[in-house]
């Protein structure tokens, strides 16, 4: 399933070097070592260009940093980012449900927990 969903994302637009270089990473590393590498290459692009919270936020939450994920939901409501709706529904934010900050966080969007 991650092998197909590594390919899904390699369509986005990679080139041939790019998209080996990930799927290297994921025969040695699995899916986390691909999310660690989105998260890296962010982190550069970060310094030079606007990046979304939410994008940092989804990365370390599928990497199982809670305290990371939560304080960049926190800065991606701090922008108004619409894409902040879909905190309540993504299934991969199930892990987060049972935190208060979940609940609080629900609470600032405008949503029912």
């Amino acid at each position: 399933m991650y092998e197909q969903a590594l390919e899904v994302f390699l369509q986005g637009g990679h080139s041939p070097e790019r998209a080996e270089e990930f799927r290297e990473i994921f025969r040695s590393s699995g899916w986390p070592g691909v999310l660690r590498k989105r998260l890296e290459r962010l982190k550069l692009v970060a310094k030079t260009d606007h990046v979304e919270p939410y994008q940092f936020a989804d990365l370390y939450v599928r990497l199982g940093q809670k305290e990371e994920a939560f304080a960049w939901f926190e800065k991606a409501f701090a922008e108004r980012d619409a894409v902040t709706l879909q905190f309540k529904i993504e299934p991969a934010y199930d892990s987060l449900r049972n935190d208060p900050r979940y609940a609080q966080l629900l609470h600032k969007i405008g949503l029912q927990p």
